[in-house]
């Protein structure tokens, strides 16, 4: 299953153009279906985050209720990201979330990242 959180531009994406982080809690707090969504596969799924900073306090806040409901015991999810990130910051995602990082060069070629991907995931 894939879900795109948000991003689109299309007809209806420009009646909730999303502008400030106000907007942003409002389209969160209406959508109660998606959060909801959000709680239950993150208890059962693993995720794979592409193309986030994964500093989504929503997305974190939900993630770290249903961790703390079950004991920490969600994941594993894993972040594709092209950004070098403080191992601070992996140790904190790994520990709290159970996300594994998974640094990509995006000067390399595609095939390449998807096979140094796959080799991570392993």
């Amino acid at each position: 299953m894939l879900l795109k959180l948000h991003g689109d531009f299309t007809e209806r994406g420009r009646k909730e153009l999303v502008l400030s982080h106000a907007d942003y809690r409002a389209v969160m707090v209406r959508d109660i279906s998606l959060n909801e969504l959000l709680r239950q596969m993150s208890s059962e799924y693993s995720f794979l985050f592409i193309g986030t900073s994964l500093r989504d306090r929503d997305l974190l806040g939900i993630l770290d209720e249903v961790s703390e409901g079950l004991g920490g015991g969600i994941g594993p999810h894993f972040w594709l990201t092209p950004d070098e990130v403080s191992p601070t910051r992996v140790q904190h995602l790994q520990m709290n979330f159970n996300i594994q990082t998974i640094h990509f060069d995006p000067s390399l070629p595609f095939v390449q990242r998807v096979k140094l991907t796959n080799k991570a995931l392993k």
